[in-house]
């Protein structure tokens, strides 16, 4: 499959740690507009099974974490990536299509490796500073004590609701305060940590 790198919106590295003793040294997103599989370049055909795979994970880290936050009464993950068309078949009217990806490079400050880290990409109003959005996540990934590992996702959801694909095309700057909140890390040994919700 085709895709055009089509903005970035970035935030300066940073870093930022918690009690999990995993520090957020960088931030961004960016936007792909993934071409029509009946374009010059023929689609990959392993393409489609890709997605469909990449969707079956997706659902089930999705339901595992609403699972997890129903059984301690905090907020549920939305809806998996591709509710908003046919996942079987995302070119069913022929158009090009808009994908998100949301990426974070984390380093383990701990002495225990990491196997799973679920996290909040987090939209704050720029002048309210209000939550205008978040994109939650879990991302399956070893991070060695002392390593550094850039985790990226891919979603048909925008930042906001609200956020206009006009605006993304012509590449502003975002018009968001972004965060990261890291809501639970799980390690090689089994041990969980949890923030804690209060």
């Amino acid at each position: 499959m085709l895709f055009l790198l089509v903005t970035v919106e970035k935030s300066p590295a940073q870093i930022s740690a918690d009690s999990s003793k995993v520090s957020v040294i960088e931030k961004k997103w960016r936007v792909k507009k993934f071409s029509s599989p009946n374009s010059a370049v023929n689609e990959n055909p392993f393409s489609r099974i890709n997605r469909t795979m990449e969707n079956i994970r997706d659902a089930k880290e999705t339901a595992a974490y609403n699972r997890n936050n129903q059984n301690k009464g905090l907020p549920l993950a939305p809806p998996s990536l591709r509710s908003d068309f046919d996942i079987s078949n995302p070119f069913y009217d022929n158009k090009p299509r808009i994908a998100y990806v949301y990426q974070i490079k984390l380093q383990n400050n701990g002495a225990k490796t990491i196997k799973e880290v679920t996290w909040d990409y987090v939209f704050l109003d720029a002048v309210t500073h209000q939550q205008v959005g978040v994109r939650q996540f879990t991302s399956k990934a070893e991070i060695k004590p002392n390593h550094k590992r850039k985790l990226f996702k891919l979603s048909y959801k925008s930042p906001t609701d609200s956020i206009k694909k006009a605006d993304v095309r012509k590449k502003i700057n975002s018009p968001y305060i972004e965060q990261i909140s890291i809501k639970s890390v799980r390690y090689a040994d089994g041990s969980v940590w949890q923030m804690d919700s209060k």
